[in-house]
């Protein structure tokens, strides 16, 4: 199976300070419903307003291991 079938339609949250690097990973995962956040304080409410099948979080620029705890609290895979 196509790596593309797998996550087509997948809501995934991306949380990074970085724009640059949120347009790489949009392009990148063009098949899959998308939000993305430049803060913590961003990032936290997608999570809590959200479901999310995945979510991918930069540890250290925007407080990564706290989402990562309310990511594990949702039980989203991050």
């Amino acid at each position: 199976m196509k790596p593309e079938k797998i996550i087509a339609g997948k809501q995934i949250l991306i949380v990074e300070d970085e724009k640059d690097v949120i347009e790489v990973l949009t392009e990148l995962l063009e098949v899959c419903r998308l939000d993305a956040a430049t803060s913590f304080e961003e990032g936290k409410r997608l999570l809590n307003e959200n479901d999310y099948d995945l979510v991918i979080l930069d540890i250290m620029g925007v407080r990564g291991f706290d989402l990562l705890k309310i990511a594990n609290e949702r039980r989203v895979r991050p």
